[in-house]
């Protein structure tokens, strides 16, 4: 048997990334036409839509299943375990410890659906989130790779514990974070630093390792994930 792998990922700044209005028509064009004689797609048995983590998680799932049940289509699906919590622990961090009381963790999209980060000043429409968090223990955002929308968020969060309007009151310049790029894979990274350094030192870090003196500007971590707390100190995995 054969099949056919068609590359629908997402990449927030890549001129490549597809449109979740143009997976949904494509979920459609096999399904609809894999039971027709003459099609202008090929013929499957069985059509897969691979999400990474969990599709119920920023997975943009409401759309293909409201697509597919609008046209009664029958699907089914099947649940996965989220890199906000998978990812994060291959990094050797735990979301909650009892030994740095630690109890509570939330979870981010640090992209919102415009494409902008978290703690950009410039999205009228954004929610003061930050005012929230001062009783999580432990803050995961997802899809924030990009270096200039880290920074933001940082300031965002280091700027909160000082607003007289915050319930927060511990994310300061020195609260440790941590950075986990390319989590689970061979090539995988971490980076523990505080909010006000952890931007610094990635640049820093990855700059010494390019050739090209043209191109010395660190723009990007993707994929990513950032981890705010005092947990992100611990290292359960280090051998």
């Amino acid at each position: 048997s054969t099949c056919q792998i068609i590359n629908v990922g997402k990449r927030g700044d890549s001129a490549k990334s597809w449109k979740q209005q143009d997976i949904d028509e494509l979920l459609l064009q096999y399904a609809l036409e894999k039971g027709k004689e003459e099609s202008s797609v090929p013929k499957y048995n069985t059509i897969v839509r691979l999400k990474g983590g969990d599709p119920f998680l920023f997975g943009r799932t409401y759309t293909e299943i409201n697509a597919l049940s609008s046209n009664s289509i029958p699907y089914h699906v099947t649940f996965g375990l989220s890199s906000c919590v998978a990812g994060v622990h291959m990094a050797g961090i735990p979301l909650t410890d009892a030994a740095t009381s630690c109890q509570s963790f939330a979870v981010f999209s640090g992209t919102n659906a415009l494409g902008k980060g978290l703690g950009d000043d410039t999205d009228e429409n954004e929610m003061n989130w930050e005012m929230d968090v001062g009783g999580v223990d432990t803050l995961v955002f997802l899809m924030i790779g990009r270096l200039d929308k880290l920074r933001n968020l940082c300031q965002t969060l280091i700027s909160s514990s000082s607003s007289k309007e915050t319930k927060n009151k511990k994310w300061d310049r020195e609260t440790p974070c941590a950075i986990v790029q390319n989590s689970g894979r061979d090539n995988q990274r971490v980076w523990r630093s505080t909010l006000d350094q952890i931007v610094d030192d990635i640049q820093s870090d990855l700059s010494q390792t390019k050739t090209n003196a043209e191109d010395n500007a660190v723009l990007s971590v993707s994929p990513a994930i950032f981890v705010v707390g005092p947990t992100t100190r611990l290292n359960l995995l280090d051998e």
